[in-house]
């Protein structure tokens, strides 16, 4: 094991502590977990879907 935590240990211990939220976005869904360039597309598209009215925030 590397040591580190991952996003889904993360949301594992807001589930447990009953503090996960989330919100389903209209449109497409974008993976992040790549690459600096992929967390930017997907940034900038969460912007977009927010403009939209698809989302209220990031």
């Amino acid at each position: 094991k590397r040591n580190e935590l991952e996003i889904s240990d993360v949301n594992n211990v807001y589930l447990k502590n009953g503090e996960l939220k989330y919100q389903k976005l209209k449109g497409r869904w974008a993976d992040a977990g790549e690459s600096l360039a992929a967390y930017n597309k997907a940034i900038v598209f969460a912007r977009q879907m927010i403009e939209k009215g698809g989302a209220d925030r990031l």
